[in-house]
């Protein structure tokens, strides 16, 4: 394959394959999928009239449709959504009328429209020709089709819940073959599969992966709001959130006549609150959010009058409401419908799309992390299972799937070398250690303060002896840290202080730091657990507002007896590098690094959780080196518009960053700019080759001359995909089981055409490792033939070996990460910044009475100039 740069505007062409490194061979998790002769693959679109008023009643109408005795002959699957493949011809488009009971009766009619005739004999032709040197035709559609397919067996399982945003591809078993683990505060975690058709080199694969999911614990309604009020107090406005669009099952409507029969299901709109039913003549009467059942009154047309709900429920069922918990709406803002908890119950397999707390995302590690041959024994049995492959149930759609998994061909790269101040390290397995080791560019403190926030209770004896531990080996370090402020500073927090209390003593803090002559160059906090929204406050304020480093720690690990020396060290790192040093630097780098002429970038854009409000906004980050040792990565972070994946500000974020490369690089601009582009999906390749991309021009254009524009190469990567690989040889296997750090992959499982390749940089302490995926998108570096006689080998091993040595750049461990740096850390800059959004919106909630979250434009999240090039996010 002839290399040359990417043309603009469109995808980098591979330009052939890596060599380097040890050859080994793998098992991927991947099963070949084979068609009977002659099968073909009908689709159709389902015109409904009316239009279902909500998604929810789709899987209503499917079920009566797959029920047709026409239908059922012809071998059908749907998406449930508006498409129907089948293995059958059906001769004309067919016509239903359907009627459900959802929140009411409802009749609609289904026209089935033929979409298309798909001949995956036709894909698999163009996926074997070696001169193709683009995607085939239809490829999308066919692999659509196939997924579709692939869902109908285990769709046919009342035992198992399907989830998936596109394609029902996650299975669940929901009945006595459930493997479950309580996450507490209310949900569970299941075990579950992933499939999905994938292409490869002239085949057409499942791949099949075991997958996690956190899901509501099935019970009755009180039980959860019980668990979620003892973690999260009565916090009626994050409450809604957690239950919005939950769908439950009603226990008050069944009467003798309908006994046996399924229980009638209601979608939870929110919490009872004020501005319910506004428009209504009669607007239903509530004292505050989440107010309980004798709290909550609405208008009743036959008895002309208002009536509490807990009234209601005694006179229309005879039933006596105890709880005072929140009053449920399941009808929505305009037309509300309220329901006691008493008569709600959580069905199984309802899935919980919000984040995690601490100590959920803690249980589900715990669960998840399981070594590779469990999980290869576990595809292989219940994966198999699931889908239907074992027992060939697929062959009902004229397909087979092998229940092996295919071997990849794969290579192990060898670590880089790393230097500290004075010596070299030599990474084994992809760690190593500080040990007699000083930082390549120690920090020099001459003020800071140790503070202790901690709820209740007596001073801890020996803190002080602590912060000195600290102090210690920090010097040990390199660094010169000297003139702790004594004695510490203690923050106490009462089990009954109002949230607004505790948020005033935290701004309290930094007015008194604010203050301290000389300056406070940093400040050392010591936190309990639990307090996740005091910790977002603390970031906020001293980082946005006061300019203040801070550097948090818990005091359960801060304070442990005994020999603590290697946590202290661990925090050395992190607070040295927060303050502008640098750890660690690569023996020999890249010759496009060593050459001070390479800028290299990290993007990403984070989205708000379901648990957030609605109008919560997305934020873009962007992290850049700032001089050829990759030793520090400052960087921005902006609100944008929400759910927009394209980098909304990139030119004016990339100014940014070549000005700070221009100043710590006597005013020279990079030739090179090498970005490593996180959490960007298939689908959006093509927006970072156009509209991201051009922003990068547009940034370059207005600060090199016209004829001086630097090259520029985009990668996309990260971890959100679902191939894993498994060693076949023990002798190429890690002791835990695992692949040796430095696997790569680029045969096999990938695209010819794509300029693709797998990554596993990592030795994880526990579990099975994930590699990482990248894709280069667009290239005008390492195949410009003005800058290849620079790299001494090829394109293909130039990109692999040069990203396997960032993700030894973290500087935060002594350990190799499982994606490049600057992607990781842009995603920790984002995450970051998404704790700025908080802390304002619940400042402004509790302070002001503001509900408002910040908006694009809002300066939220920008960095006070006095920390504006350090990075406070690590």
């Amino acid at each position: 394959m002839q290399a040359k740069p990417s043309e603009t505007g469109k995808l980098a062409l591979r330009p052939g394959y890596g060599t380097r490194g040890k050859q080994i061979q793998l098992r991927a998790n991947y099963f070949k999928l084979d068609f009977d002769d002659g099968m073909k693959i009908y689709s159709y679109i389902a015109k409904f009239k009316p239009e279902p008023s909500h998604k929810r009643q789709l899987p209503l109408i499917w079920a009566q449709i797959l029920a047709v005795k026409q239908i059922r002959a012809a071998h059908p699957a749907t998406d449930y959504a508006n498409e129907l493949v089948t293995t059958g011809n059906l001769d004309k488009a067919p016509e239903f009328q359907v009627t459900i009971n959802d929140r009411e009766q409802s009749t609609f009619s289904v026209t089935l429209e033929r979409n298309g005739l798909i001949d995956p004999q036709v894909l698999l032709q163009g996926l074997r020709d070696p001169q193709k040197r683009s995607l085939v035709e239809n490829e999308a559609v066919v692999v659509r089709a196939m997924n579709i397919l692939l869902g109908a067996y285990p769709g046919r399982d009342a035992g198992v819940v399907t989830l998936g945003k596109s394609n029902n591809n996650r299975f669940y078993w929901i009945d006595r073959r459930q493997q479950q683990e309580d996450l507490t505060t209310g949900l569970v975690c299941l075990r579950g599969y992933y499939a999905s058709v994938r292409l490869g080199g002239g085949r057409m694969l499942v791949n099949l992966s075991v997958n996690h999911s956190a899901f509501y614990k099935p019970g009755p309604m009180e039980h959860f709001i019980a668990a979620f009020a003892k973690y999260y107090g009565q916090n009626a406005e994050l409450l809604t959130r957690f239950v919005k669009m939950l769908q439950v099952e009603v226990t008050h409507l069944q009467d003798s006549k309908t006994k046996g029969a399924p229980r009638r299901r209601k979608t939870i709109w929110g919490v009872a609150e004020p501005g319910d039913g506004a428009q209504d003549p009669h607007p239903p009467r509530i004292s505050r959010l989440g107010s309980s059942p004798e709290n909550v009154s609405f208008w009743h047309k036959d008895k002309n009058r208002y009536m509490t709900v807990k009234e209601y429920f005694k006179m229309e069922y005879n039933m006596d409401i105890t709880l005072h918990m929140p009053v449920m709406n399941v009808g929505n803002k305009q037309k509300p419908v309220y329901l006691p908890v008493e008569v709600l119950v959580i069905p199984p397999g309802r899935v919980f799309r919000g984040e995690l707390n601490t100590i959920q995302r803690q249980n589900i590690i715990k669960f998840s992390c399981r070594r590779p041959p469990q999980n290869y024994d576990s595809i292989t049995d219940h994966g198999l299972d699931i889908t239907g492959i074992k027992g060939n149930h697929t062959k009902e759609f004229g397909f087979s799937v092998s229940q092996e998994m295919i071997t990849v061909p794969a290579r192990t790269l060898n670590a880089p070398r790393l230097r500290y101040g004075g010596g070299v390290e030599e990474p084994t397995f992809g760690a190593w250690n500080l040990i007699r080791k000083k930082f390549t560019r120690p920090v020099s403190v001459k003020r800071w303060v140790p503070i202790v926030i901690q709820e209740g209770g007596a001073q801890i004896e020996g803190d002080l002896n602590a912060f000195e531990s600290l102090q210690n080996n920090m010097n040990k370090l390199g660094m010169d840290m000297r003139g702790m402020r004594t004695p510490i500073h203690y923050i106490p927090l009462n089990s009954n202080d109002q949230q607004k209390k505790r948020l005033e003593q935290i701004r309290k803090m930094f007015e008194v730091m604010k203050g301290f002559q000389p300056a406070v160059e940093l400040v050392v906090i010591c936190i309990p657990s639990g307090v996740e929204r005091l910790f977002d406050h603390i970031k906020w304020l001293g980082e946005t507002q006061f300019g203040i480093p801070t550097h948090c720690c818990m005091s359960s690990k801060f304070f442990k007896r005994g020999n603590n020396d290697q946590y202290f060290a661990n925090n050395a790192m992190k607070i040295n590098l927060r303050l502008g040093g640098v750890n660690q630097v690569l023996d020999t780098p890249s010759p496009l690094i060593a050459s001070g002429k390479t800028m290299v970038v990290g993007l990403d854009v984070t989205h708000p959780s379901a648990t957030d409000p609605e109008s919560f906004p997305s934020i873009a980050s962007i992290v850049a080196s700032v001089d050829s040792t990759m030793g520090q990565w400052p960087g921005q972070v902006k609100i944008q518009d929400p759910r927009v994946e394209e980098v909304q500000y990139l030119k004016s974020m990339l100014t940014g960053r070549l000005r700070r490369w221009k100043q710590s690089n006597k005013g020279a601009l990079p030739q090179n700019i090498l970005v490593y582009r996180d959490g960007v999906s298939e689908g959006q390749y093509d927006m970072v080759v156009t509209t991201e991309l051009q922003q990068i021009k547009a940034a370059t254009q207005s600060l090199y001359a016209a004829n001086a524009q630097p090259n520029i190469s985009i990668i996309v990567g990260g971890k959100r995909h679902n191939t894993r690989f498994f060693p076949t040889n023990q002798k190429d296997q890690d002791r835990t089981w695992n692949p040796q750090p430095g696997m790569v992959v680029d045969r096999a499982v990938t695209r010819p055409i794509y300029w693709e390749f797998f990554l596993q940089a990592q030795c994880p302490l526990q579990g099975s490792a994930r590699s990482a995926r990248y894709v280069v998108v667009h290239d005008e570096i390492f195949s410009n033939p003005k800058v290849k006689p620079q790299l001494g080998m090829s394109p293909a091993d130039a990109i692999q070996e040069l990203t396997h040595s960032i993700c030894y750049m973290m500087g935060r461990c002594t350990r190799s990460i499982s994606y490049s740096t600057p992607a990781f850390l842009s995603d920790r800059f984002a995450d970051r910044a998404r704790k700025y959004v908080r802390a304002y919106y619940y400042d402004q909630l509790i302070n002001h009475n503001n509900s408002r979250p910040p908006a694009p434009g809002d300066n939220v999240t920008v960095l006070h100039p006095a920390v504006a090039e350090q990075m406070v996010y690590i």
